[in-house]
């Protein structure tokens, strides 16, 4: 896991493996459309991760904005916010990604926003339960 080439937003790793780290950096919508903007994609392996995620978004004006994870093409948060003008949000998500899965979280907003998430979670592997052989 750690030592790996990262590039753009993937999820990264410390040296000794026990935590998991992203940063998607601030992502712009401008297109005042419901279409939905990806700030992390990426498959975990046989591990899971205990992920906190915080995400913050800057915006003009009043903005519906949702937040959208995603594990295995199924959403399993979906949250919306509808703020006045010039709003500063934080709102942090708590959740468990299995092992072997796709995660995927996005964001869109009905006006000018800007949205940067950062991840940090512990990772995990399941016990081993007995043996194949006895």
């Amino acid at each position: 896991m750690s030592g790996q080439t990262v590039t753009g937003n993937a999820l990264q790793f410390t040296d000794d493996n026990k935590y998991a780290y992203a940063t998607s950096g601030p992502v712009a919508d401008s297109s005042s459309s419901s279409a939905a903007i990806t700030l992390f994609k990426f498959v975990t392996g046989s591990y899971y991760i205990v992920a906190n995620i915080n995400v913050i978004t800057t915006h003009e004006g009043s903005a519906g904005i949702y937040l959208n994870a995603i594990i295995n093409g199924e959403s399993v948060f979906n949250g919306l916010t509808d703020d006045g003008p010039n709003m500063y949000d934080a709102m942090p998500l708590n959740i468990l990604i299995p092992p072997n899965s796709d995660f995927e979280l996005k964001f869109g907003s009905s006006t000018n926003t800007t949205m940067s998430a950062v991840l940090v979670g512990e990772v995990g592997m399941a016990p081993r339960v007995g043996n194949l052989v006895e």
